[in-house]
């Protein structure tokens, strides 16, 4: 069974993907990735970069030209909320709330639109309720905290020591965000639908 966060990720990344059909979209989503640290040798200064690690610790690069969009999900901070108790509400709820960032590569010659435009699209799509359909998921819910396209910046954020590489052609962009999902943490825990 997934985790209720990489449940939201995918059903974000599908939201994306049914409103940019156009052809001149080739969309590569990567879900969520982890960073990767390479110490590399002659004491200089280690290099890291947002990679998929499989589960044989393989890792994959998320910036490929073989596609014209491609988006990755990172994990910033994860908190358990309060929930205020009111009357018919079970003591086993619970609200989980995720602060994560959605990073976008275009390649803008091949969609042919700006970074303002797929910035706009993917920000606007951006679905509010997420359906989860996950027994014990009261609901899952997604809400854009700010988009930022400082290509340069995210791109030192994102891939420290590495020489910056995205060509003019190109944009980097992020979509901060939240993901809040309240649970009944009794039926999450027995794994058995309510």
């Amino acid at each position: 069974m997934k985790d209720l966060t990489t449940q939201g990720v995918e059903l974000i990344d599908a939201a994306i993907r049914e409103v940019l059909k156009d052809d001149s979209y080739v969309i590569k989503n990567y879900g969520i990735t982890k960073r990767v640290v390479q110490i590399v040798q002659n004491g200089e200064n280690p290099i890291s970069y947002p990679a998929v690690v499989d589960h044989t610790n393989q890792t994959q690069a998320v910036i490929d030209d073989n596609y014209s969009l491609v988006t990755y999900h990172r994990i910033n901070t994860s908190r358990v909320i309060d929930t205020d108790f009111s009357f018919g509400d079970g003591e086993n709820d619970q609200t989980n709330e995720v602060s994560m960032t959605l990073v976008v590569w275009a390649d803008l010659s091949r969609i042919l639109r700006s970074e303002n435009y797929i910035g706009e699209r993917i920000q606007m799509l951006f679905p509010y309720n997420l359906r989860n359909t996950t027994s014990g998921v009261f609901s899952q819910v997604c809400e854009v905290d700010s988009v930022s396209y400082d290509s340069q910046a995210l791109f030192n954020q994102e891939y420290s020591g590495i020489e910056y590489s995205i060509h003019p052609q190109h944009t980097l962009f992020s979509i901060d965000y939240t993901l809040t999902t309240h649970v009944d943490t009794s039926c999450l825990l027995a794994c058995q639908p309510c």
